[in-house]
């Protein structure tokens, strides 16, 4: 149960050409002002929904393929455990929930199965929560997600990461119901153990909400970085949470150069911090500027900018855009909530396109124009 009439090398194409169709139409509704109308709200929940399970579909059926990056990987552990005949039985390690999920479907499904499940969650879990944030608009905060230029890496190739962040942002969405939360977090860390950052983070957030403190403290770790450079990236892989995690000391350190074709080179990505600096430019004009005092933006806010100063400190990691990526991936809630909750200019809808437009230039950039099958 494969993809078959799509060949490999073109998925990400139709991916990225599907986006731009759902990018233009968005934006024409935004310039036109039509998009927060009850009706055209409702039409595009319709299209949330079609375009939810179009890249579940993608996504799951996809071939087993060197294009997909890991998907290869994991395919080779899946087969070579049914070769040997494996017999499911629970397991509960540091990432026990990706453990059973992959060993239950080795035991009893195929791998078409296993990576549809994945997009499900993926995909799925990410609509789910979205449309629970904003309701009937959550139409527009799954473009501007979509548009991201990591999107479509995390659900065919960092596969865990990927389902971890929808997790965590299901999670968010739940924070009136405390238990919940607190469990999806803890489900988000069993899918892969670098969710613990961001739930780190959010409790620390929940504490200490002082967003202007988490603002500095994103410009200090730019110079830090800057400064100390490994010194201070080769001190925190001796730190003692990170004993045991080679393969995380291994990022840290350069020792780790082997398994996907992606950034290997140890330096400091400007263009990467600039595209992180959407979310922080994003919050200081609507928490600073505009004064908008929504707890839970803030409360994403702080969160996001925690994260993100950790991987700028560790910017120079190999395969650092993994460590970016736990705070990318709240990026759009930072920059569309406000815009989604309330009112802020005559023409609001316009700088609501405007903001689909400055995520779509990042995904056509690194996508597209320097796009290699």
């Amino acid at each position: 149960m494969e993809i078959t009439f799509i060949p490999p090398e073109s998925f990400a194409r139709v991916y990225y050409l599907l986006i731009m169709v759902f990018v233009i139409l968005t934006v024409y509704q935004c310039h036109t002002q039509q998009v927060l109308r009850t009706d055209v709200a409702a039409l595009n929940a319709s299209f949330g929904i079609f375009l939810t399970v179009s890249m579940i579909l993608l996504m799951g059926l996809r071939p087993v393929d060197w294009h997909f990056g890991d998907t290869i990987n994991y395919a080779k552990g899946f087969y070579a455990m049914q070769d040997a005949g494996y017999v499911y039985e629970p397991t509960f390690g540091r990432e026990w929930l990706w453990d059973n999920l992959h060993n239950f479907c080795v035991a009893y499904a195929d791998i078409h199965v296993f990576f549809l499940i994945c997009a499900i969650l993926y995909m799925g879990g990410l609509a789910v929560a979205l449309r629970q944030i904003f309701g009937i608009h959550y139409y527009v905060p799954l473009i501007v997600f979509m548009s991201m230029f990591t999107f479509w890496s995390y659900g065919v190739n960092g596969v865990r990461n990927g389902i971890g962040s929808s997790i965590f942002i299901l999670a968010l969405a739940n924070i009136n119901r405390p238990v919940l939360a607190g469990l999806l977090g803890v489900c988000a860390t069993g899918f892969h153990k670098s969710m613990w950052l961001v739930v780190v983070a959010a409790v620390v957030a929940w504490y200490i909400k002082n967003a202007y403190i988490y603002l500095a403290g994103w410009f200090l770790s730019i110079i830090l970085s800057l400064s100390m450079g490994m010194t201070l990236q080769n001190f925190i892989s001796q730190i003692g949470i990170f004993q045991g995690d080679e393969r995380f000391q291994g990022y840290l350190t350069g020792s780790n150069q082997v398994g996907e074709i992606v950034q290997t080179t140890m330096e400091f990505r400007w263009d990467f911090v600039a595209f992180s600096a959407l979310g922080i430019a994003f919050g200081w004009y609507f928490i600073m500027k505009r004064k908008f005092k929504d707890e839970f933006y803030i409360w994403i806010f702080n969160i996001y900018c925690f994260a993100n100063a950790f991987w700028i400190i560790v910017i120079r990691a190999t395969y650092s855009n993994r460590i970016a990526q736990i705070s990318w991936f709240i990026l759009p809630l930072v920059m569309v909530y406000p815009t989604s909750k309330k009112r802020f200019w005559t023409d609001h809808e316009k700088y609501m396109g405007y903001a689909v437009i400055i995520m779509y230039a990042f995904n056509f950039y690194y996508n597209i124009l320097t796009y290699r099958a």
